[in-house]
C-alpha cells in the first residue's frame, strides 16, 4: 500500500504543479533516489498518466488524466442538464437532436430527441459512431487538447463511408481548423447518404470539452444553415454555462 500511495503522491504533484516537474524536484519531494523515482515514472508514462515535457524540462500531466477528468465531469449530470435544452432545440427546429461524449476513438450517444416532423435517424442511445466523419466526432477532434488530438489522429483509419467522407489527413486537419474558427462542425453526408448534421461543443468547469450536441436532418432542411448553427451554438453555450464552463469556443486556442 505504501508503494501505491507514493505513486499517487508523485502523480498528484505533477498534475497540480501547473508546470513541468523535474526528476530532481520529485527526488526532493519523496526522499527517494533517482532510480526509484524513475521506476514510478515509467509506470505512469506507460499508462499515459504523465508525459515528457516537449522542451525536456521534466514531466507534465498526460492524456489519460484529461480523458478521465472529462469522463467524470460528463457522468455527473450532463444528460439531465442537457435534456430540456435538447427538447426545445429539436422542437424548435423540427430536427433530431443528439447529445454525445467521446469514448476513446469514437463518439457515444447519451441522448436523442426526435419530433413527429424530424427525420428518423438510425442512431440510438448507447450506440457509437466514428470521430472523423460525424459532426459530433469532428467537434471533439477540433476542441480536445492538442496532445489528445494528435494521439487520436495518429490512431485513426479514415475509411470512406460515402463519396463525401474525408479520407485525407491533411484535409481533415484543415477541416478541424475551420471548425475551431467558426465554433461548430458540419457533416455533409459524410457518414450517411442523405443525412446532414451540425454539432457544437459543450465545455465543463475545467474549460475542456465535456460533450457535444448536434441537430440532424435532410440536407434540404438546412437551407438556412447559418440560423440553425447560431441556435445550436447558443444552446450549447447555455448547457456549458450550466456545467460551469464559459461556453465560448472562440476563446480557446487549441490548434494541434
Amino acid at each position: 500500500m505504501k508503494t501505491l500511495d507514493r505513486g499517487f503522491e508523485i502523480l498528484e504533484y505533477i498534475v497540480e504543479a501547473g508546470e513541468p516537474v523535474s526528476i530532481h524536484r520529485l527526488m526532493e519531494l519523496t526522499g527517494l533516489d533517482r532510480s526509484t523515482v524513475y521506476r514510478y515514472l515509467n509506470v505512469l508514462l506507460e499508462r499515459r498518466y504523465i508525459q515528457p515535457d516537449p522542451q525536456n524540462r521534466g514531466f507534465v500531466a498526460g492524456c489519460r488524466v484529461l480523458e478521465l477528468s472529462g469522463s467524470i465531469l460528463v457522468s455527473l449530470n450532463v444528460r439531465d442538464i442537457a435534456r430540456p435544452h435538447l427538447l426545445a432545440l429539436s422542437n424548435g427546429l423540427s430536427l433530431t437532436a443528439h447529445l454525445a461524449i467521446r469514448d476513446v476513438d469514437q463518439i457515444l450517444y447519451l441522448d436523442k430527441i426526435e419530433t413527429q416532423r424530424s427525420l428518423p435517424i438510425i442512431s440510438r442511445i448507447g450506440s457509437r459512431a466514428p470521430l472523423y466523419c460525424t459532426s459530433l466526432g469532428k467537434v471533439f477532434l477540433a476542441f480536445e487538447e492538442p496532445a489528445v488530438v494528435d494521439e487520436l489522429l495518429a490512431g485513426l483509419t479514415l475509411t470512406r463511408r460515402t463519396e463525401s467522407t474525408i479520407t485525407d489527413m491533411k484535409t481533415l486537419r484543415r477541416e478541424l481548423d475551420a471548425i475551431r474558427e467558426r465554433g461548430y462542425a458540419v457533416d455533409n453526408e459524410e457518414n450517411e447518404l442523405g443525412v446532414f448534421c451540425i454539432a457544437s461543443p459543450i465545455f465543463g468547469v475545467s474549460e475542456s470539452i465535456a460533450a457535444a450536441i448536434s441537430v440532424t436532418g435532410l440536407k434540404r432542411q438546412f437551407a438556412d444553415q447559418g440560423r440553425i448553427a447560431e441556435r445550436l451554438t447558443t444552446v450549447a453555450s447555455e448547457i456549458s454555462a450550466a456545467l460551469g464552463g464559459s461556453g465560448d469556443p472562440g476563446s480557446r486556442d487549441r490548434l494541434p
